[in-house]
């Protein structure tokens, strides 16, 4: 698919891929990033409750969205990170509401 689209990840290569893009997007270490196994369990055990999102341009993984369910059912966590060499600057929201 070419274009700009956005679609659920479920696999853990593509996990693996949003580590990548946090290392980009801010110069992370691997001990400030969110680790893939994070949004496996986000992805695949949440159910409803949790979602990542990919952002794709020509087949090529340059951002997502994670957003899951707090412990109080009212509040959401939600983080959006941009890749660095699509957007020239690293781009990052997190959201608690």
């Amino acid at each position: 698919m070419e274009g700009e689209y956005i679609r659920p990840l479920k696999e853990m290569d593509e996990f693996y891929e949003l580590v990548i893009i946090q290392r980009d997007a801010w110069g992370f270490d691997n001990l400030d990033v969110l680790p893939p196994h994070i949004f496996r369990d986000v992805s695949n055990l949440m159910g409803p409750n949790g979602i990542v999102l990919g952002y794709f341009i020509d087949e090529k993984l340059i951002g997502y969205i994670v957003t899951f369910q707090h412990q109080t059912p009212e509040k959401c966590l939600s983080i959006c990170w941009l890749c660095l060499q699509i957007t020239g600057t690293g781009v990052s929201v997190i959201n608690y509401v």
